[in-house]
């Protein structure tokens, strides 16, 4: 005769945890959560539209610059030194981010292998950007200083050991972090946009108001130079004024 082989139900009366004495689990249905909380999908979205718009304007000014790194520009234009108009036109390419943030406290630090925005096509805004320069300690100290009346490398000094490791940073909450070397290069860009503003004022002041002011005689050297302003790089000198 076959014995059934299938498995037999168990009697929980003979169970030995089925008494009063087994244990049991009760689960707290008011424990925190762990993790950081969760983002509501709208403000989700609304900050990838936010970056994708972002990232289509630095597209965009990238290529009318004609550079792929404001430091590239910057290196450009300091060697090839083009009129005012393409200078400016070249600049126009760099765009102002965060605007609404520009009554931000930055903050200097220096740490070990920071996150910062790698090769940023934009500069801070006016207030902020000045805040980041003034929050910089000189570059340049006594424990490092350089003799003026000496190559660089005979001149005494040892970097200081943190700074060959650690990296200096300024951090900006809600904005992200930067090196001591894009907030410098922001500055350059800012001051040349600034130059090229000044100077295509005085392009037009000359033209309205200077030169009619003048007397006859000084007219054509007055012509003259308001011709060559926009002809040459902001950083020249104008041959037809007076030396």
């Amino acid at each position: 005769m076959l014995k059934d082989k299938r498995p037999q139900p168990i009697d929980s009366t003979n169970d030995k945890d089925s008494g009063p004495a087994a244990s049991r689990i009760r689960l707290n249905p008011k424990t925190k959560k762990v993790g950081a909380p969760k983002k509501l999908k709208k403000v989700i979205a609304a900050g990838e539209q936010k970056d994708r718009k972002w990232y289509v304007q630095a597209e965009r000014g990238s290529k009318q610059a004609g550079e792929v790194t404001p430091e590239d520009l910057m290196e450009a234009l300091t060697r090839e030194q083009p009129s005012l108009h393409t200078t400016q036109r070249h600049l126009s390419g760099v765009i102002v981010k965060y605007g609404e943030v520009d009554g931000k406290k930055p903050k200097f630090r220096v740490m070990k292998n920071p996150v910062f925005t790698i090769d940023p096509f934009y500069i801070l805004p006016p207030k902020l950007l000045a805040a980041c320069v003034k929050c910089l300690p000189v570059s340049n100290t006594a424990e490092d200083a350089i003799e003026v009346d000496a190559s660089q490398d005979t001149a005494p000094g040892v970097p200081k050991s943190k700074y060959s490791i650690a990296k200096e940073v300024v951090v900006i909450k809600d904005v992200g972090i930067y090196t001591r070397e894009q907030i410098e290069l922001f500055a350059r860009v800012h001051n040349l946009k600034e130059v090229v503003d000044l100077d295509l004022g005085m392009q037009k002041w000359l033209t309205c108001e200077g030169i009619p002011s003048l007397p006859a005689a000084y007219h054509e050297l007055g012509n003259k130079v308001a011709e060559e302003v926009p002809n040459t790089y902001p950083y020249m000198m104008i041959q037809s004024l007076p030396q």
